[in-house]
């Protein structure tokens, strides 16, 4: 593992990653989630995996504007969540 960053990531643009990764896995759709991010791991081994999808499907179900920063923090360090493996990710209120 490489050395890791914090970046900054507002509420907004955290939930609506969340939400746009965990549709992709809950479709199967192999490609999309390959170029959506960069891992080390196929998307098969996320796609294919039953607790992956079930937690896909209760992140879309989920109120993520009722979670605390570090709930949508923890959610957006998976694999595929995360904009790069690299980074740590602190949340920001918006403005």
């Amino acid at each position: 593992m490489g050395i890791k960053s914090t970046r900054d990531i507002s509420r907004t643009a955290a939930i609506k990653r969340i939400h746009e990764i965990a549709t992709i896995i809950s479709s199967k759709h192999y490609k999309k989630l390959e170029s959506a991010g960069f891992e080390d791991c196929p998307p098969l081994s996320v796609i294919d995996n039953p607790d992956e999808q079930v937690l896909a499907n209760r992140l879309l179900e989920a109120d993520l504007d009722s979670w605390t920063n570090k709930m949508i923090e923890d959610a957006l360090d998976r694999p595929f969540y995360r904009f790069s493996m690299f980074d740590n990710y602190l949340i920001t209120d918006d403005i």
